[in-house]
């Protein structure tokens, strides 16, 4: 049996297959090595009791933070430890699932937008050129996280309208001391900063999200895409959530530059299937 997961920082889903079929599905809270130790990962993978662990033979795990080896280590000793019949184990970048699962084996940029953001130039067998995202903190343009830091920095500072600061206050229960909080004292970050996506997304008709978005993305369009030499003669894709929520926006300033959108997919996992049953 085969076990396919990708995790971001949020979420994680995994599918598991035998015989080129589907068997099993589960999602469970994204595993984030670099906030997490491997007795962390490993109590995750316990208390959300995933299914099959004596019955899987190999694995593609597929995660955010999992280019760096001791990241890498750290997951493979954890799932080797729960799936203990598991004799082959690849652990990969979530850079890669987006690349497999919106390229297969064809040229192309493949950009990641959910709770941070990447993009690489993938030969249709490896990525050639990665534009990292780096974090919340030193870049990830156009992620989920930063769009979240700048309205939360707007708020904190007055620089938008009253009516958007009251909607925020009363669907959040948002204050200067609960943002505070979860930025400097909660465990993910991240995670508390990307969560507003959702309400930008839900309120983009007003003026004051239409600016805040257009600039958000643009950046990501100068800053993550344009640098690639090939860029203009290759398909864009995209995967996660925030990247499938604005698809529209993106659509709209791709074509600006004369760009060539691809596919948006919600989740990578659909097109990871694919690419590993063919």
């Amino acid at each position: 049996m085969k076990l396919i997961a990708d995790s971001g920082a949020t979420k994680a889903a995994w599918a598991f297959v035998e015989n080129n079929e589907v068997s099993g599905r589960s999602q469970t809270p994204g595993i984030s090595p670099y906030y997490m130790d491997g007795a962390d990962i490993l109590h995750l993978l316990r208390n959300h009791a995933l299914p099959f662990s004596n019955e899987v033979g190999e694995i593609y795990f597929y995660g955010s933070g999992c280019d760096s080896e001791d990241n890498k280590t750290k997951v493979e000793k954890a799932l080797k430890t729960y799936f203990p019949s598991a004799s082959q184990i690849e652990i990969a970048s979530d850079m890669l699932a987006a690349a497999r699962s919106l390229c297969q084996r064809e040229k192309g940029i493949a950009c990641i937008i959910g709770t941070g953001s990447n993009s690489c130039y993938f030969d249709g067998t490896s990525i050639k050129k990665n534009i990292r995202g780096y974090g919340y903190i030193l870049g990830d343009a156009g992620s989920g996280a930063v769009l979240g830091r700048r309205l939360l920095s707007d708020f904190l500072y007055g620089r938008m309208p009253q009516n958007i600061k009251s909607l925020l206050v009363s669907t959040f229960r948002l204050s200067d001391e609960k943002i505070l909080k979860e930025v400097y004292q909660g465990k993910v970050p991240s995670r508390f900063l990307a969560s507003f996506a959702r309400f930008v997304s839900d309120n983009g008709a007003e003026p004051y999200f239409e600016e805040l978005t257009r600039k958000h993305f643009s950046e990501f369009v100068e800053t993550m895409l344009l640098p690639y030499p090939a860029v203009r003669s290759l398909p864009v894709h995209f995967t996660g959530s925030v990247a499938f929520g604005f698809r529209e926006l993106l659509r709209g300033l791709l074509a600006e530059k004369g760009l060539r959108a691809g596919q948006f997919l919600k989740e990578p996992m659909e097109g990871l299937l694919r690419f590993h049953m063919t």
